[in-house]
């Protein structure tokens, strides 16, 4: 798959300023691009500020790029980050949701109305044991890719299988090695795993957002300078 072009839009209510779909900021005469500010207590929270009418307004990046480049057909008003991850500003990892905590709440422990029998709750509860038991090995001796390929794949492959039963065996193959390529990566970047299926959705539902959209995918986003910052909490950080 092609990587994603790194693209520009006017932020309207800024226009001297442009945001890219990377999360990327820079003035449109200078071409300089703006520094974050890491929001305090919450360090992985960051923002751009803009000075207008002598005063600061400061908006998290994530609204400003979904605002220029993830559709809101339903004028939702927060943004969630699929991966729960508050530093990906790429805008296949932004949604436009309802609520944050439902969401949320969600995305950790799955549908509030889906039930699961006491044999089927063991049943998975003796696999993750034995999964995690072997990623721990497989960490300990440097074999995460192994590992992943030989424990993981068939898991993530049925799923794939499941959710896109309609689509091609090409495109599943395609889906497939997104996911696994997509957990690998976060295991590298130090991601706390306790369920090899907590992401599985996250990472399908952003796959299909890429192939639909633009039938490409970068896992590289740009990231600039931190800065701290004194300010409440945001409304769109991950709870």
């Amino acid at each position: 798959m092609k990587k994603i072009e790194e693209e520009w839009k006017v932020i309207e209510d800024f226009p001297i300023y442009e945001i890219s779909n990377f999360g990327n900021c820079r003035n449109i005469k200078t071409g300089i691009l703006k520094n974050m500010i890491r929001k305090k207590p919450i360090k992985n929270y960051f923002m751009y500020g803009f000075q207008a009418n002598h005063k600061i307004t400061r908006i998290s990046i994530g609204k400003l790029v979904a605002q220029a480049f993830v559709p809101n057909p339903n004028g939702y008003a927060q943004v969630a980050y699929m991966d729960g991850d508050t530093s990906n500003f790429c805008f296949t990892n932004l949604e436009w949701v309802n609520g944050l905590i439902e969401y949320y709440n969600n995305a950790k422990h799955g549908s509030k109305s889906k039930r699961y029998s006491f044999d089927e709750q063991l049943s998975e509860l003796r696999l993750n044991i034995r999964l995690l038991t072997g990623f721990e090995k497989a960490l300990t001796e440097g074999t995460v890719t192994e590992f992943v390929y030989a424990e993981i794949m068939p898991i993530y492959r049925k799923i794939v299988c499941l959710k896109l039963r309609k689509e091609s065996d090409e495109l599943k193959e395609d889906c497939l090695s997104f996911l696994l390529e997509s957990l690998i990566s976060d295991i590298n970047r130090g991601r706390y795993i306790s369920s090899f299926y907590g992401y599985t959705i996250c990472y399908i539902k952003k796959f299909n957002r890429i192939y639909k959209e633009h039938s490409a995918y970068n896992s590289d986003w740009i990231k600039h300078n931190r800065q701290d910052d004194n300010d409440d909490t945001p409304d769109d950080y991950p709870l």
